[in-house]
């Protein structure tokens, strides 16, 4: 979400509440690091501020997966990289995890550093759109 402008709706695939345990509990065996102070593992981003014809291209009310094939993490921010479908638009589609107070959008640019490869969980959600 914009940090700037938060209504600004974003259509993604929205974790259920066994997947999101899934994935805090993966990150903790796997990846081991402490989690930082506000955890969010809730969503991933298929399309942001949305154009109608995305909308249009979207499955609402569908159930999507989310297969976890890399992570990243640093002093701000902590996330994984996935492969969805539906499939994100983002350059870098992920779960933001867990940040220091910075904002989720932050997991972009961490990706965008680098991140290292693995086969995680696959995970499932609900395919909605929010603001």
């Amino acid at each position: 979400m914009d940090p700037l402008n938060p209504d600004r709706p974003y259509a993604g695939i929205f974790l259920s509440d066994e997947s999101q345990a899934e994935l805090l509990r993966w990150w903790a065996k796997v990846v081991g690091q402490p989690l930082l102070s506000e955890v969010h593992a809730h969503h991933v981003t298929l399309a942001y501020d949305p154009t109608q014809a995305q909308l249009e291209a979207i499955p609402f009310g569908s159930e999507g997966r989310v297969e976890v094939v890399g992570w990243a993490a640093d002093e701000h921010g902590q996330a994984v990289l996935v492969r969805s479908v539906p499939a994100s638009i983002n350059a870098f589609p992920h779960v933001t995890v867990a940040t220091d107070g910075t904002p989720p959008v932050y997991s972009n640019l961490l990706l965008e550093q680098g991140f290292e490869l693995v086969q995680g969980p696959t995970l499932t959600g609900s395919v909605e759109v929010r603001t």
